[in-house]
């Protein structure tokens, strides 16, 4: 699987999210992949790729975005966008998602209600995600269109962690295909400001709630349940808005990139003798210090069939 980031930018500034403060387009070569690149990488690595996940960064910022889809599903390459559905509306993206879908949309709706959304999702508008859900369902049923299976998702936190029942009510309610409460991840290059804000504002500890990841012990720290090796993201990879391939979407200014898809044959770079090393430390003991801090194999989900 290949986690693609069309563009390092965002619309939002998540209350969870660290993205905006490592200025992570900083360490790209650019900050909007474009489609000629895009294709290059795609036609280098598509006999043996079998999903794409696009991130971000907000994916629907990228004008090219619905070509990625459509030459991704030509080369026979399973598709999921994670979005935050704040620009599905804008312009004639509805239409165009439609006409060249991915297999899956990711939704971020972590709440059910305007004060408790806007205070987690910064910058995002409660009534604008939700007139889009509608839309979009109520075009893929005018259309009678299989995709894109639709997932609506809420990140478990402090704030919305009493609204779950509501939760999966509201996701049925609006008709998505599917439901998802999914485990919060605190990002291992966040600050220590960082951290402490998550602790006190953020966090759910898992003797509250069993998706979680993460306890708070008696003297106020994470405690994390990581084991050293076995790393989830071992068949993965990561690819920046510039073409820069990285191990791992956690650790992404703190790590060398192994190389440049556009500059070069992936391929080559998945093969090549320090990341092959690297690998197998993935599998084998803590490949990077801040690896520790990885919420690991564990990051599942509570995701329900709405159908």
């Amino acid at each position: 699987m290949i986690a693609f980031e069309p563009v390092s930018r965002c619309i939002l500034n998540c209350e969870f999210c660290f993205l905006r403060d490592l200025e992570t387009w900083k360490y790209r070569r650019k900050t909007w992949m474009d489609f000629e690149e895009f294709r290059k990488i795609i036609d280098d690595i598509a006999f043996f790729t079998t999903d794409i996940q696009f991130s971000g960064g907000e994916p629907l910022l990228n004008k090219d975005i619905f070509r990625m889809f459509r030459h991704a599903r030509e080369r026979n390459i399973y598709t999921l966008l994670a979005t935050n559905a704040q620009l599905l509306g804008y312009r004639n993206n509805l239409e165009d998602i439609m006409e060249n879908p991915p297999d899956k949309m990711l939704v971020a709706y972590e709440s059910v209600d305007k004060e408790t959304y806007e205070a987690i999702r910064r910058r995002g508008k409660h009534d604008v995600l939700v007139n889009n859900i509608k839309m979009l369902i109520k075009e893929k049923k005018k259309r009678n269109q299989k995709y894109p299976i639709i997932i609506l998702q809420m990140v478990l936190n402090k704030k919305n962690m009493h609204q779950v029942e509501l939760f999966w009510k509201s996701v049925k309610v609006l008709g998505a295909d599917y439901g998802s409460v999914k485990a919060l991840g605190v990002w291992p290059e966040g600050s220590p400001e960082y951290e402490r804000k998550m602790i006190e504002e953020v966090v759910v500890p898992r003797s509250e709630h069993p998706i979680s990841r993460h306890e708070i012990d008696k003297s106020g720290n994470l405690v994390w349940f990581r084991e050293v090796g076995q790393c989830v993201a071992v068949k993965h990879s990561f690819i920046g808005s510039g073409g820069e391939v990285y191990p791992c979407w956690y650790i992404l200014t703190q790590m060398p990139t192994f190389g440049n898809a556009v500059d070069d044959n992936f391929v080559d770079i998945w093969n090549s003798e320090v990341y092959r090393e690297y690998r197998d430390k993935m599998l084998n003991d803590w490949a990077h210090p801040l690896c520790r801090k990885c919420i690991g194999v564990g990051a599942t989900s509570d995701r329900r069939k709405m159908k």
